[in-house]
């Protein structure tokens, strides 16, 4: 009752109550692979006040290595982005549009790996903040890569990334 699980395949939503509904949805065909589970967390689950806003993270502990961030215009709206790596191999990426009406912001977790000059981020964890919409975040599991590549003196990086 105070956990409430949802499978999202980009169309529609599944409220799961049983074992056999998350077996159901993953073997139900649907068009793409877009299929992902959505907890809405509850408040005995996460320290009060979760706020991912003041820098809260679920996997990653400790003090970062490395820090990248852009600024970008996308239409009317300023979009910041945040990578910060973390000595375990975890890193945190945030999407931030800030400009104009209520702050947005969508945080990433996972694993990274690095060769050479080619880093691999293993999105696990995706959770959502609004300030005055959301009470409580809503925490996706998700299973996505991103390959990013290292430019000159492994200061800057170039590629696609996730965005809110």
């Amino acid at each position: 009752e105070d956990l409430h699980i949802r499978g999202c395949d980009r169309a529609r939503y599944d409220k799961w109550k049983l074992d056999c509904d998350v077996t159901s949805f993953f073997t139900k065909e649907t068009p793409g692979d877009n299929k992902t589970i959505k907890v809405k967390l509850p408040e005995f689950a996460t320290p009060l006040p979760f706020k991912p806003r003041q820098g809260k993270k679920i996997l990653c502990k400790g003090k970062w290595l490395e820090k990248y961030f852009t600024e970008e215009k996308v239409s009317t709206r300023k979009v910041s982005m945040t990578l910060k790596l973390y000595p375990d191999n975890r890193f945190y990426f945030k999407n931030s549009l800030t400009d104009g009406g209520t702050p947005y912001l969508a945080f990433f977790e996972g694993s990274y790996t690095r060769k050479g000059q080619s880093l691999t981020l293993h999105h696990c964890l995706k959770y959502t903040w609004q300030e005055g919409i959301r009470e409580r975040p809503t925490l996706e599991a998700v299973n996505k890569f991103t390959k990013l590549g290292f430019g000159d003196r492994d200061v800057t990086l170039a590629g696609q990334v996730p965005t809110i």
